[in-house]
């Protein structure tokens, strides 16, 4: 009897710990190291988890960084996550880096220093590195001197109401590796009720600001309740994704300009002046560099990246980039560049009960590069996504939901654009009964309808 009560005694034991989980707040962590440890920690013991408890007040730290099977990282009572401190380069080297991108044409940090692009990457706010398992919940994640939130080589993760704003690079960046040896895929990512605004990329005049960048190696990708607003390139971009990427009543507005700029009136001013010179918008926030300043795009092939896949020396297959980008009942409003964008590769786009309107170049810009097309024809991939009438309208710069909208049904291209009843007015109410945050763009949008 007496062994059979130890057992138990042990088993519950044994069950307590394995269901505990770390939790932190801001004055049991009060120095910026201490997050770190917090999280390495917790990714140890019991079920895993870090439970950051906003109850103390905003937590300042370095970057979260994790590497392993699995993790969760669950925010409580508003938990806000400070990542200025991470800030590690100077105005000096900045205005060396802007001098160098402008004068040779470049806009990739890589072409200025490989080390420096290293240590870039190594300075996202919570960056989860070949996590197997896992999710980030219920936070705010803000000035990180790279990505707020970055999956590197990541899949099963879910990540969900979570506000990442005003980073020095990307919202949210989901990357895999496609190389001659080895590809690595970042997949099977659920991302919900997210909201990324206010990013600005320091280096390249803002062109890597987007709101959530889907690189290389991503595939497998559901986006449900997500809105991009302000971010200084792209409210979504997948550039070099895979495929199988669904958008669920997802938002794309004023991606290409300043928070302030929208709420001084001045990007309505560009976006209603016909005669408005894009190339001379150098105020920070208006597209000043490469930046797109579009609200949707879909993968776009790298001038380095796609002759690797096309000619065998990665070992992902050009097949695999004819798996589809879908959107449900998006929006697309008010963007700096196009609404919806399909790019160099010729992915299936399907469109479906979505808006794209008031934009300052095309609302849909669907037209397959006839280069790429001949570069798959060239290696014998049957190409069934030709773009044989390409659906380009110009929008007139008009806010007005009727100008520069439109449907089309293009069958032997495999793009689809299907109209819906919905307003593009009552598409967003609908988004905003699940989605969880408010902010001054979304209050000055509210009041200019």
């Amino acid at each position: 009897m007496k062994k059979n009560l130890f057992f138990v005694f042990y088993f519950l034991a044994f069950c307590a710990a394995s269901f505990a989980s770390i939790r932190v707040t801001a004055k049991n962590c009060p120095k910026t190291n201490d997050l770190p440890n917090f999280l390495l920690k917790a990714a140890k013991e019991a079920d895993k988890t870090l439970i950051i408890d906003g109850s103390d007040g905003i937590f300042k730290s370095k970057m979260l960084y994790f590497a392993g099977d699995e993790i969760n990282i669950i925010g409580e009572n508003n938990a806000v996550i400070d990542f200025s401190p991470t800030m590690f380069i100077d105005e000096n080297l900045l205005a060396e880096i802007r001098k160098f991108m402008i004068e040779n044409n470049k806009w990739m940090i890589k072409d200025y220093s490989s080390d420096l692009d290293k240590k870039m990457e190594a300075s996202a706010g919570i960056y989860l590195l070949k996590a197997k398992k896992g999710s980030i919940k219920n936070l705010k994640v803000m000035k990180a001197q790279f990505a707020g939130i970055c999956l590197s080589l990541c899949e099963n993760i879910v990540l969900e109401n979570i506000e990442s704003c005003y980073n020095h690079y990307q919202g949210f960046r989901l990357v895999g590796k496609i190389g001659s040896k080895k590809t690595v895929y970042t997949r099977n990512i659920r991302i919900r009720n997210c909201y990324s605004h206010g990013n600005y990329d320091d280096f390249t005049l803002g062109e890597e600001g987007d709101g959530f960048f889907i690189a290389q190696g991503a595939k497998d990708i559901i986006l449900e309740d997500c809105v991009a607003d302000c971010n200084s390139d792209d409210g979504f971009d997948t550039c070099n994704a895979l495929g199988n990427i669904v958008f669920k009543r997802c938002a794309a507005r004023y991606n290409g300009f300043s928070e302030e700029m929208v709420l001084s009136g001045k990007a309505d001013n560009i976006l209603t002046n016909s005669k408005c010179q894009r190339a001379n918008n150098k105020e920070k926030g208006a597209l000043d560099l490469r930046c797109d300043g579009g609200g949707f795009g879909s993968p776009f092939w790298g001038t380095t990246f796609a002759p690797k896949v096309l000619s065998g020396q990665a070992l992902i297959k050009p097949q695999d980039f004819l798996e589809p980008v879908s959107f449900y009942e998006c929006c697309a409003i008010n963007n700096y560049g196009d609404g919806f964008t399909r790019r160099s590769a010729p992915n299936p786009v399907y469109i479906e009960n979505s808006y794209s309107v008031g934009n300052g170049l095309d609302n849909y810009r669907l037209a397959c590069s006839i280069a790429s097309t001949e570069k798959f024809m060239t290696y014998g991939i049957k190409v069934e996504s030709i773009v044989k009438n390409s659906f380009q309208r110009r929008s007139t710069f008009g806010n007005d939901i009727n100008k520069g909208s439109g449907i089309a049904k293009v069958d032997e291209s495999k793009i689809s654009i299907k109209n819906t009843k919905k307003t593009p007015e009552k598409i967003m109410k609908e988004l905003q009964v699940s989605f969880p945050f408010k902010s001054a763009v979304n209050e000055y949008i509210e009041a200019n309808r």
